[in-house]
């Protein structure tokens, strides 16, 4: 297949390793590692311990045609919200044009570094897991000064194609 040949079916998302359709409701999900060196190149706006939090790993429901805003956008634990990277004048308060993306869905700390992703539809696990998420994290490097993090399989709730409760450590 080409380029000429192909379809966009979405944009804005940055280093997508874990991905799944979910047949419950016909949508593509994904995880989208975050970005790294937040505090390293901006220490005026992230200190270290932001930096090793931020920004969110994040999980997108995505309809055809979604666009999730990278390289513009990234999504902030601590303000909750997806605001302008500072490489394009974000300031830590400034969304631009990140309102108008696509938004993600369940966020998880930084730098857990999520590497797949499957809906559950087997029987073999109790009714709680029918269609909820796992995900599969390999854990990071730069969470100094926070301790690392991330060597773990989480669940995520799902009812309706939309999280249904606080993510869990599955496994670790």
């Amino acid at each position: 297949q080409s380029y000429p040949q192909g379809v966009r079916y979405a944009t804005g998302l940055r280093n997508v390793v874990g991905l799944d359709w979910n047949a419950e409701v016909k949508d593509l999900y994904a995880m989208q590692h975050g970005r790294d060196m937040l505090f390293q190149f901006y220490p005026e706006l992230f200190n270290q311990q932001e930096g090793a939090v931020n920004p969110a790993e994040e999980m997108f429901r995505l309809p055809k045609g979604s666009d999730a805003g990278w390289p513009y956008c990234y999504f902030d634990n601590g303000k909750q919200k997806k605001l302008m990277n500072p490489e394009f004048g974000g300031d830590r308060n400034k969304p631009g044009v990140c309102p108008d993306k696509t938004q993600s869905i369940v966020q998880f700390p930084g730098h857990l570094a999520p590497n797949a992703l499957l809906f559950y539809t087997g029987d073999m696990f109790p009714s709680k897991y029918k269609n909820g998420a796992f995900i599969a994290f390999h854990g990071s490097w730069n969470r100094s000064p926070e301790p690392q993090e991330g060597y773990y399989v989480v669940f995520v709730p799902f009812r309706n194609g939309m999280p249904d409760g606080k993510w869990e450590v599955f496994a670790d």
